[in-house]
């Protein structure tokens, strides 16, 4: 179950941390273990979560959240961590099989803020397709809560401050193939967890997003555009949406409208090198090469080492008769990519050209 690492990964350390009143000195420090054999079993992350539910009134000692999850696929349970801050009283995580048998994967009746760790579990906790895992905490806001922070008791939102509340519950599963499908378990269930976050919050943004990526990786260009579609009538200047939602809309034939989304986007973030990229196909398919060319002559400006972004500057440059300029380019991306095919094909036919222009 090691986790590959590209060249280029940054690795962030987040630390949380309590004012002291003066200034202190810390050293933190993590160890990585390696290993020279590749993963052959790949778990993930399943969160659940009611931030969104916690609006605590002061005083009141039984504020109760739930939140419910259920399995597309068959997974093991491999741990658990159960997350809640000063107010969490009683913090339980259950799995209903299909069967309708019920069991306690954790339950703390009477949790303690610095009891937040991971709990693995000693064997994998098997739990079938169809299984509902939930999620149900209590917390206290009353003045008998002797780890309450506010004396007397103040009204406690959902939020990342220590003084706010949480209610998070992680899952690491591994979960297994389905036998109808070929398609990769994780993205099975990543997909379904995605739907589950929009259901439950309409007004989740990356949720929509998300949600849209992992449809459109497996085709349903139609149900992607619908999420991008949400996503942006919650931001409607996102640059990331637009392109995203445009480049929906060039998998769908509708270049007129992925025009219009990838100018927006532009507009919102002029460097960006994917808009640039697909502004620079939708103007070619439109047959406007002298719009393409300025768009993927501002991709290279943007990312020198790109190979497609060259071929397809070339090849834009083609069309309009600039052989010189359209060779020079081809070769530059046969460079960063010897085996670019559209790049070798294309350099052979302009190198044909201007042979036969110097003929005549």
């Amino acid at each position: 179950m090691a986790l590959r690492l590209d060249k280029g990964t940054d690795l962030v350390l987040n630390t949380h941390l309590q004012p002291s009143g003066k200034p202190e000195e810390i050293q933190p420090s993590i160890g990585i273990y390696f290993t020279d054999k590749p993963a052959t079993e790949h778990p993930m992350l399943v969160q659940l979560e009611c931030d969104s539910q916690l609006d605590i009134p002061p005083g009141n000692d039984n504020f109760a959240v739930h939140d419910e999850f259920t399995l597309p696929l068959e997974v093991d349970l491999l741990a658990i961590y159960p997350h809640a801050h000063y107010l969490g009283q009683d913090l339980e995580a259950t799995a209903t099989l299909p069967d309708g048998t019920k069991q306690t994967l954790i339950h703390i009746k009477h949790w303690d803020l610095n009891w937040q760790a991971v709990y693995r579990y000693e064997q994998p906790v098997p739990l079938p397709r169809g299984t509902v895992i939930a999620m149900r905490y209590v917390y206290d806001n009353s003045d008998d809560n002797i780890a309450n922070p506010n004396h007397p008791p103040k009204r406690v939102r959902g939020g990342n401050r220590s003084s706010d509340e949480m209610a998070h519950l992680w899952l690491q599963v591994l979960p297994k193939s389905l036998p109808d499908s070929n398609r990769d378990p994780r993205m099975v269930l990543q997909e379904a967890l995605a739907r589950h976050h929009v259901e439950k919050d309409p007004a989740d943004f990356e949720g929509h997003y998300n949600l849209g990526a992992m449809l459109q990786e497996r085709g349903d260009v139609a149900g992607a555009e619908t999420q991008y579609e949400a996503a942006l009538q919650l931001r409607p200047g996102d640059a990331v949406a637009n392109n995203a939602l445009a480049g929906a809309l060039l998998a769908s034939g509708k270049i007129d409208e992925a025009v219009v989304h990838l100018t927006a986007s532009l507009k919102a973030r002029p460097d960006y090198f994917d808009a640039h990229y697909n502004l620079g196909h939708a103007l070619a398919a439109q047959g406007n090469f002298s719009g393409a060319a300025e768009q993927f002559r501002d991709a290279v400006q943007e990312n020198p080492q790109d190979a497609d972004a060259e071929a397809n500057l070339g090849s834009a440059l083609a069309q309009l008769g600039e052989l010189g300029e359209a060779k020079t380019h081809f070769e530059r991306a046969l460079q960063l990519n010897p085996g670019h095919a559209l790049a070798k094909e294309n350099l052979q036919l302009v190198e044909q050209m201007l042979a036969q222009e110097q003929r005549n």
